[in-house]
Formats: structure tokens, sequence, C-alpha cells
């Protein structure tokens, strides 16, 4: 549903949403809007501008998320790990992300 873009060093400079395979989503998985899930779908690609590619399972970073994640977000409890959330203050904060959603 989106994908972000890194440099040979892992830093990040571009995100893109695909907002198409989110309303797609949110067709299957009733219980959670499409607003709702592009908000998880853009949190996880500013997670890899910030964090760099990695995916961790239980978390917002997760690579494909499952009937279990989207309950987690109806109830508003996938979220980033305490690690990564210490490491978004531990990256170098000098560039600026540029967040995209593309409408395909």
């Amino acid at each position: 549903m989106g994908q972000s873009l890194l440099t040979r060093d892992e830093s990040g400079f571009l995100a893109l949403v695909y907002y198409t395979q989110v309303c797609r989503l949110s067709r299957r998985e009733t219980a959670i809007s499409a607003g709702e899930i592009l908000g998880y779908v853009i949190a996880h690609e500013i997670g890899h501008l910030l964090f760099g590619p990695q995916h961790q399972d239980g978390t917002v970073m997760k690579a494909k998320w499952d009937r279990f994640d989207m309950e987690k977000m109806r109830r508003r409890e996938l979220r980033f790990s305490s690690s990564q959330r210490l490491a978004k203050y531990r990256k170098d904060s000098n560039a600026v992300p540029l967040i995209s959603a593309a409408l395909r």
C-alpha cells in the first residue's frame, strides 16, 4: 500500500502511499475505515524514512498486516515499539522527509 525510497545509507527521502490499495483493503476489512488504514500506512512509510527498511512484527512496522493487526488498528493498539520510538530521537533531524500520496 506504500513505498519508501531510501539512499544507500538508509536515509529516507520519499514516501509514497497508494490510496487505491488502501480503499481496496478497507472494502475487505469493513470494521476499519479507509481513513484509519490510510493513517497507519502513512505512519508505516514515515517509519521507513526514520528507521530504514526494517520491519518488526507486532508493530506499525510489520511487513504485512493481517486481520489481527486490523483489529489492533480498530482499537488504536497497533503502535511503534518502544525501541522505534527512542530511535527517532537519535536520528539526524536535518533532513525533512517528503510525503506524497499517489492516487492510482
